[in-house]
């Protein structure tokens, strides 16, 4: 399975592809989200509680950013960004 890399937020990334991005989303459970996303990627960006996953607030995407797949939460009006990981040559 393909893992995912965090990439960029909605802050330091151009309007352009993030609109592109929402435009194209998805919405997903927290479980779909966390086979793609590892979960020390999630603690690396939101190091303490409350819990991802029981927040209400958060939700939670798969979509297309600069022409590769990702998935990306919304947490505080801000887009969290991974994409796909680059494929490791043998």
């Amino acid at each position: 399975m393909t893992r995912y890399a965090f990439t960029t937020t909605c802050v330091n990334a151009t309007a352009d592809l993030i609109l592109d991005m929402v435009d194209r989303a998805r919405e997903v459970t927290w479980r779909t989200f966390t086979r793609y996303v590892p979960r020390h990627e999630l603690r690396a960006c939101f190091p303490g509680p409350p819990a991802l996953e029981q927040d209400w607030h958060v939700r939670f995407y798969s979509s297309r950013f600069a022409g590769r797949r990702c998935y990306f939460l919304v947490h505080s009006a801000i887009e969290y960004v991974w994409t796909e990981a680059e494929a490791v040559a043998a």
